[in-house]
């Protein structure tokens, strides 16, 4: 049975992770007709009927096929992995508004409201699992304690969810409180409300109050001494949920620190100081709160051979406040050989390659891209230096100016360096019989060469100069384009401004006045982090050229510039000791 579903749909299904269609349509949904144009890839013994819909988890779901011209709104909006996606020549019909209007009223009526935050919370969860990152067993009974998950802790995430992000109970205070303190203070008002007040016949006047003032504690959450010592004295009646809560109150108080970083090794770092014995328990519930206002997580894609697991995660969280999927949801871990992760790995991010990628380590990749002027090489390398020229990045220059002829040699094997003469130059004749290496300057960039990328960094461009000269002393056409990547440290607000575009223009035109040719300057701004912009857009510049093909300058060139550039396509793979391949971050925002 093929499934239709329209762009609308689509994106609920991408952003909202799960898509509940009503049976009254199947006309419509079993061929394209009017605004269903996309094509599900999906088995259909894997969709759950219930009663008058279809349920169709994102799991399921192995390629969207779209129109070709939708292929951008869903690589660059939706991120989509490429592996998932395929196209197919065909124009995307005239929508029906009404149509549409009744469809989505309908969809947003059956949405339920928890799933997302805990499908994708559960399913970090699992992310570190696979990693190795926890325990196996504590990992998988950690997320299978929801398929029978009190109704006292619902309605604790229930009390959460409905808020939008990490409650707060608003208390007069003597001195200004950030929002930690009052998140810290709705979760002991909670605590106290439903289980210390529900034992308070069990004690008298005297523990009841010293009981309630047990939570002071915890005030100060960077007090990691006095926080350990409160642990040592709580009370027996938390201890069942202990880990739990506590693992909340990590998170609520420690959020936007543990954001800026790692949040998973924040939270281990910060239960080792507090010498925590349920450790690792804790430093998982930590993690799932911390997730379930994570944007971020509805781009996180797992390989074909752990979907099964990931179905099973999704129909737990659509279970959180519904029983509707009465069947056996254990989570279970499941082990790949390294070569099985890669491939699907690469089926999932790149989709079907021709070829097998050559696997490489992180300290291979630079070689991938090495040339003669790399510094390395560049003892070897020596430039015939006509008038006019400004400083060259080679240690080695020759030159015949008014009939003299001058050599300056600084390699320590002055007989491995190879001279590179200008068009038309006059040392070959001059030099004739010498034992001197010479070579047209033609032949120092490969010509399988087609695109010059270059690292732009504070005033070093001494290198990029010297392609400059070089490209416009041969006569003959050496590259395509040339691609800039400039790496700034600013303000966002400034990036944005008047000035800073005008400043990015001079520089464009600079270096395309330099090189005679289309020239593109791209920004990569160190505030942000992520490298996932600057590989989306190198990526989308470079991704039909191969490695042999690219001519790298090697100045202000790392191995995480060298990461930027394997990553525009699956001609290599980097393979990392310490990381799994189970899955995959889409995340192009």
């Amino acid at each position: 049975m093929k499934i239709y579903i329209s762009l609308q749909e689509s994106e609920s299904l991408i952003f909202q992770k799960i898509l509940i269609i009503n049976k009254e349509r199947p006309q419509l949904i079993t061929r394209r007709r009017d605004i269903y144009s996309v094509l599900l890839g999906i088995l259909p013994e894997k969709i759950v009927e219930q009663d008058d819909k279809l349920i169709i988890f994102s799991s399921i779901v192995d390629f969207f096929e779209i129109p070709e011209k939708e292929e951008i709104l869903f690589l660059n909006h939706y991120n989509v992995p490429y592996g998932k996606i395929k196209t197919i020549d065909r124009d995307v019909r005239d929508e029906n508004p009404n149509l549409l209007s009744t469809l989505e009223e309908k969809q947003e009526q059956e949405l339920p409201a928890y799933y997302l935050p805990i499908r994708n919370s559960l399913l970090n969860m699992y992310k570190i699992v696979v990693e190795g990152a926890v325990p196996e067993k504590v990992g998988l009974e950690t997320i299978n304690s929801f398929s029978g998950l009190s109704e006292f802790r619902k309605r604790f995430l229930k009390e959460i969810l409905k808020t939008g992000f990490f409650p707060l109970e608003r208390i007069t205070t003597p001195e200004f409180r950030p929002d930690q303190f009052f998140r810290f203070t709705w979760w002991v008002k909670f605590l106290q409300d439903s289980i210390l007040l529900s034992h308070k016949d069990e004690m008298g006047e005297e523990e009841y109050s010293a009981n309630k003032k047990w939570f002071a504690g915890f005030m100060d959450p960077q007090d990691s001494k006095k926080i350990s010592a409160s642990l040592d004295k709580r009370p027996k009646f938390y201890e069942k949920d202990w880990s739990f809560f506590f693992g909340y109150y990590i998170a609520a108080v420690n959020f936007e620190i543990a954001n800026q970083e790692d949040p998973l090794a924040y939270y281990e770092s910060y239960i080792k100081k507090i010498e925590f014995s349920l450790g690792e328990e804790v430093k998982l519930w930590a993690l799932f709160f911390h997730s379930l206002f994570d944007e971020d997580l509805i781009s996180l894609y797992f390989i074909n051979g752990v979907q099964e697991q990931v179905l099973k995660i999704e129909k737990l969280g659509y279970n959180f406040d519904k029983t509707d999927i009465e069947e056996e949801l254990e989570v279970e871990y499941v082990q790949l050989s390294k070569d099985q992760q890669i491939s699907q790995y690469i089926e999932l991010t790149e989709g079907e390659v021709k070829t097998a990628p050559t696997l490489v380590s992180p300290n291979e990749l630079k070689s991938i891209f090495e040339n003669n002027l790399f510094e390395n090489n560049l003892q070897n390398i020596g430039l015939e230096i006509p008038s006019g020229f400004t400083k060259v990045a080679v240690p080695n220059t020759i030159s015949m100016v008014n009939g003299i002829f001058r050599m300056e040699v600084r390699s320590l094997k002055p007989s491995d360096v190879s001279f590179y003469f200008l068009p038309e130059s006059l040392l070959p004749d001059h030099l004739e019989g010498m034992k001197i290496k010479l070579k047209p300057l033609s032949k120092l960039i490969d010509k399988k060469k087609k695109v010059l990328v270059g690292f732009l960094k504070g005033k070093n461009t001494v290198l990029l100069n010297t392609y400059g000269q070089i490209i416009n002393s041969v006569k003959e056409r050496i590259f395509e384009k040339v691609i800039i990547v400039w790496t700034i440290n600013r303000d966002q607000e400034e990036v944005q401004s008047t000035d800073f575009d005008q400043e990015r223009k001079q520089i464009e035109d600079r270096f395309q006045q330099l090189f005679g040719l289309e020239t593109i300057l791209l920004i990569k701004n160190k505030r942000n982090f992520k490298d996932e912009e600057i590989k989306r857009n190198l990526k989308n510049l470079l991704a039909d050229y191969k490695s042999n093909q690219i001519e790298v300058v090697d100045e202000n060139f790392d191995i995480n510039q060298a990461r930027w550039l394997v990553s525009r396509n699956a001609e290599f793979f980097i393979e990392e000791n310490s990381e799994s391949q189970y899955y995959f971050f889409q995340n192009n925002l």
